[in-house]
């Protein structure tokens, strides 16, 4: 099993229960504290994220993700039962908790699949002038000893940060099928101030794809 399936399960089955004791056992100052500054910063990283910047590799954007939900549980079950909008809000709260137990539950086998189109198998690396990149493979669906297809996300590196750059994914065809499995090379080339990355198999197979 993976972290990124550990994280699944943890996410829709354990972080309500967690959410429901931070509001029932934690001392309602500290709490109203720790949500406020918390909301700051989850604000701040999915801004960040809209516009395509992240904290560098795969796991940190599903922990935050899973942490952001945690925040959802917690205030949820914080909300008092006073007043008609705290109580619409407590309603609709747990409605959409419980929906995401229940999925949770009903999805276990299925977070195996799910774990595996969400964390790369491999990582490749290239770079031009003073830009670094890093491209993570993830199998695509319905692939066998040799991959049938392949998805590829780019990212350009920047300290602890990284730039989303794009997705491109890769089908095998029987005449000339891209060698996934026995090793891939990657290079920058410029081409009339527009980036491109070209990715070449050992068969001699190339493909290129404009950056942003």
């Amino acid at each position: 099993m993976s972290f990124t399936y550990y994280l699944l399960v943890t996410t829709f089955l354990l972080v309500p229960i967690v959410g429901f004791l931070c509001a029932t056992e934690v001392l309602p100052s500290a709490l109203g504290i720790v949500l406020k500054y918390s909301l700051g910063f989850f604000l701040l990283y999915d801004v960040a994220c809209y516009f395509s910047y992240s904290i560098k590799g795969t796991y940190p954007d599903y922990i935050i993700f899973s942490l952001q939900y945690l925040w959802f549980c917690t205030l949820v079950c914080a909300i008092k039962w006073h007043g008609l909008w705290n109580k619409l809000l407590k309603v609709a709260g747990c409605s959409l908790i419980g929906l995401g137990y229940i999925i949770g539950v009903l999805s276990i086998g299925f977070f195996m699949l799910f774990a595996d189109a969400m964390e790369s198998d491999r990582q490749y690396y290239a770079a031009k002038d003073k830009d670094e990149y890093e491209i993570r493979g993830l199998p695509g669906k319905g692939f066998d000893a040799i991959y049938d297809s392949y998805n590829f996300n780019v990212y350009r590196k920047m300290g602890i940060l990284e730039y989303y750059t794009g997705t491109f994914r890769l089908t095998s065809d029987d005449q000339t099928p891209f060698d996934f499995e026995n090793g891939l090379q990657f290079n920058i080339v410029d081409d009339s101030n527009v980036r491109h990355l070209v990715m070449k198999d050992k068969n001699g197979r190339q493909h290129t794809e404009q950056l942003k």
